[in-house]
Formats: C-alpha cells, sequence, structure tokens
C-alpha cells in the first residue's frame, strides 16, 4: 500500500480479523477465505497507485523482524516440509 497513512479503510478491513504487520505496508492475516475472496473483499479499498497481493503462506520459513510478528508467524503457520 502506498501512502498507507491515506488508507485507514483498507488498514481497518484487515484488522477486522486477525492479522500480524509483516512489514510496514505488508500483512498476514489469518482467514478461511480463498485468496480470490478476500482479494474481492479488499479490492474496494484500494486505488490505482497500489497493488494487492494475496498469497497463501505455510512452512517452512525464516525471517528477522518484530518479536510480535515472530511469535504470531511461529503460532500461526504451519510448517509443513512438503
Amino acid at each position: 500500500l502506498n501512502n498507507e497513512a491515506r488508507r485507514p479503510a483498507i488498514v481497518g478491513e484487515i484488522k477486522r480479523g486477525v492479522w500480524a504487520l509483516l512489514s510496514e505496508s505488508s500483512y498476514a492475516i489469518t482467514t478461511n477465505e480463498t485468496p480470490d475472496e478476500v482479494v474481492a473483499r479488499l479490492s474496494k479499498f484500494i486505488d490505482g497507485d497500489d497493488g494487492l497481493y494475496v498469497i497463501t503462506l505455510r512452512g517452512p520459513w525464516a525471517g528477522s523482524g518484530p518479536a510480535e510478528t515472530l511469535a504470531w508467524l511461529r503460532a500461526g503457520l504451519p510448517m509443513n516440509r512438503a
């Protein structure tokens, strides 16, 4: 999201569920929705300057960053090795 400070509606929509902030404008969410359903729900909040990618996350994974984000990822992402 470009200029996230001006995009409180999409951020509010994301934060209605279970979420973690991955970077300044990247979020991970927990949902039972399909990626297409998430795109349909969130796309009404973006404009031509923004991009929206919905990717199914699963392990294994590695990363570094804020402790609360790492804890969220450890607790919420399956660690399938296949």
